[in-house]
């Protein structure tokens, strides 16, 4: 698959973690596990491709500016950490230990988002050790 076919798939897929309730299925993508939505506001969500061979960790960006969310947009501007990067950390490792020892082990773990979405995905790049890739919007 071409980087341009693949990033435009992660953008639906950004897309459609901004819905109250992501559907279980976009395109050839399958929801993994369910939908971590958080207090603070981190909101993630993981979906697989069997025929890519992928799974892709969504963190979702902030909605509105005056939002419960916004908060985290002015701690990328400080540099200083927020509960939403611990709430990130944590649905991330629960993907990896929900893949553990299953055929999706040997997947190809992908992060994105939008917005403070996509600098969380960056973060937890940079934590786990996984390929990430860039925001859409």
């Amino acid at each position: 698959m071409s980087t341009q076919s693949r990033d435009a798939q992660l953008a639906i897929l950004s897309d459609a973690a901004c819905l109250d309730t992501p559907p279980q299925t976009v395109g050839d993508w399958t929801m993994l596990g369910k939908p971590l939505p958080d207090a603070s506001g981190f909101f993630g969500v993981a979906y697989a491709n069997e025929t890519t061979r992928e799974i892709v960790m969504i963190y979702r960006g902030t909605e509105e500016l005056f939002s419960d969310e916004a908060g985290i947009d002015l701690v990328f501007a400080d540099g200083s950490w927020h509960p939403q990067f611990e709430a990130a950390a944590a649905f991330t490792t629960q993907i990896k230990l929900l893949i553990s020892g299953t055929k999706y082990s040997r997947f190809s773990l992908l992060t994105t988002g939008y917005d403070p979405g996509g600098g969380i995905a960056r973060l937890m790049n940079r934590m786990f050790g996984l390929d990430w890739h860039a925001s859409h919007r």
